[in-house]
């Protein structure tokens, strides 16, 4: 998991210092609107540069990271219970021997494998959440 903290992903503050660039830059274009430069993307309307920096406005990578601390989470947790399950599957021979035993035993394995998988389902899940939230950071802050 990466080292940021909560407020790194303060994206209102990152989009709030480059608004004064973006009003420049719009009022460049609003200049060369009326010197006759049409751009479908940039003179469409005559706030349409703003427009496109605000599309991240009102995103909120502090609730992602707050997901991916949980996520982070039960990834830790589903681990150790895995290995008490481990655990406790090698000692089962040891105290329950014969045909019910073989059967706990079985059981307890295919217990181990399911729980395997949800397992690394978790880990995965919790390693894409943080991808996403590193890669929409990236997309404010660039």
């Amino acid at each position: 998991m990466s080292e940021h903290s909560a407020e790194n992903y303060d994206v209102a503050a990152r989009l709030a210092q480059g608004r004064p660039a973006v009003d420049t830059v719009q009022q460049y274009v609003l200049a060369c609107r009326q010197l006759g430069y049409h751009h479908q993307d940039l003179t469409l309307h005559p706030s349409q540069v703003r427009d496109w920096y605000g599309t991240e406005d009102g995103m909120d990578l502090a609730a992602l990271q707050r997901g991916c601390v949980a996520l982070d989470s039960a990834v830790h947790a589903s681990q150790d219970a895995l290995d008490v399950q481990d655990r406790q599957l090698a000692q089962l021979s040891t105290v329950w021997q014969g045909g019910g035993g073989d059967a706990a035993q079985d059981f307890l394995r295919r217990h181990g494998d399911a729980s395997a998988a949800v397992a690394a389902a978790v880990r995965t899940a919790a390693e894409a959440l943080v991808a996403l939230r590193e890669d929409l950071w990236q997309v404010v802050s660039t």
